[in-house]
């Protein structure tokens, strides 16, 4: 934002793999609240081989062949790539009167999280409520759109599910077999991990604009438990024509983001023409009526020493027990008393005021012991002071 000398704030997104398309919900926000009436977002991604080679290697979530297949038979592992997407953004009344190029519109969009899974092993359910809160949001069906481009990766397990999770969606009624195509641009430019959801909505979004219907590469024959005859869906080998259904419906498509553990967006967007106006129904058209006030209902807190708000209360308004700074008993294992002697330090400087220890009750949250004993500590700091702040509210975690 400085080096552009743009006025508004920034910040940055770390939703996983769908980071870019979370990005692009915040970016809207500012817009519709009127906050700015210009947002750049967008992702990027230059990932450490440490990380994507060595450590997705020893997920065993790299294509050993190279070749990242979504959907087909021979899809076993993603190919990593590297890049950035940017999108700038108006409000659409603000864009048709200063008169500029239109590529698309944001119908809708949804988040999510899974509440089951693990790392590799995504949640139907958690990608169905993004689904459907996106539809809800933009007031559409799932059988108005033509085109869904899907997260997969070409890894087995994540394409069936992703799969599974859109057979679902449009239930058994209320379409023709492979009416919509479906496909996956991780084919074409591999999967930028961070910056996956931009690449995909880049993709419908120039998709719209030329009314093409893209190919996915590296597709054949379906893997197993993909059963396209039987479903709505087919993919494309070959670029065509997109037409229109008829002269009053606009061109509509589908993107979806689904992150490392849960993290799902779905985004829906529409083409633009002079002649769309008149037949929008999008919240997205006007400034947004001024936001209702928010109500603060629970709080928690552990800082340091201070494991309760009663306790954080009496240290910043009086009335607590008074807690000199301390040193830290550790430092990456090794007791912090010897690197001062190793130093030649005659006294040991006080630090600061830490967490040098706490406990977890087994059971405590829905994930499994040997997750838990792998998690860091600000990890489960943090889920045991969220907790306490739901139960200050009286909500049932349950």
């Amino acid at each position: 934002a400085k080096g552009l000398d743009l006025g508004g704030g920034s910040y940055t997104i770390d939703g996983a793999c769908a980071a870019s398309l979370y990005a692009l919900n915040y970016a809207m926000m500012e817009l519709q609240a009127g906050r700015a009436d210009l947002m750049l977002t967008g992702g990027v991604c230059r990932p450490d081989s440490a990380f994507t080679q060595m450590g997705f290697s020893q997920l065993r979530a790299l294509s050993p062949t190279g070749v990242c297949a979504p959907f087909d038979e021979k899809g076993n592992g993603l190919v990593v790539g590297e890049g950035a997407g940017m999108f700038v953004l108006k409000r659409l009344d603000d864009a048709i009167r200063d008169e500029n190029r239109i590529y698309a519109v944001i119908r809708g969009i949804g988040l999510s999280n899974d509440r089951q899974g693990t790392l590799l092993a995504p949640d139907t359910e958690g990608q169905l409520r993004a689904m459907q809160a996106a539809y809800q949001h933009a007031g559409w069906s799932p059988q108005d759109v033509d085109l869904i481009e899907c997260h997969a990766t070409g890894t087995p397990v994540g394409d069936v599910i992703e799969f599974q999770s859109l057979r679902a969606l449009w239930g058994d009624e209320g379409w023709q077999p492979q009416q919509c195509v479906i496909g996956g641009v991780k084919s074409n430019v591999g999967h930028l991990l961070t910056g996956a959801g931009a690449a995909s909505l880049m993709k419908v979004v120039l998709a719209l604009k030329h009314h093409t219907l893209p190919p996915t590469a590296n597709f054949s024959r379906p893997a197993p438990n993909i059963d396209l005859q039987q479903s709505p869906f087919h993919i494309l080998t070959q670029a065509k024509p997109w037409e229109k259904r008829n002269d009053k419906t606009p061109r509509r498509a589908a993107v979806s983001a689904f992150g490392f553990g849960g993290i799902n967006a779905h985004v829906l967007l529409e083409e633009w023409s002079d002649e769309a106006l008149q037949y929008s129904n999008t919240p997205f058209l006007h400034h947004s009526d001024p936001p209702e006030p928010i109500a603060i209902i629970g709080i928690a807190t552990h800082f340091g020493p201070w494991t309760s708000v009663r306790t954080f209360q009496e240290r910043v308004l009086g009335g607590g027990t008074p807690l000199e700074p301390t040193l830290k008993r550790e430092w990456w294992g090794v007791e912090k008393s010897e690197c001062y002697k190793q130093a030649g330090l005659a006294e040991f400087p006080r630090e600061g005021y830490f967490i040098d220890e706490f406990s977890i009750p087994i059971g405590r949250f829905r994930i499994p012991p040997k997750e838990l004993q792998e998690s860091l500590p600000q990890q489960v700091l943090m889920l045991q002071v969220a907790a306490a702040a739901l139960e200050d509210a009286k909500l049932d975690l349950h």
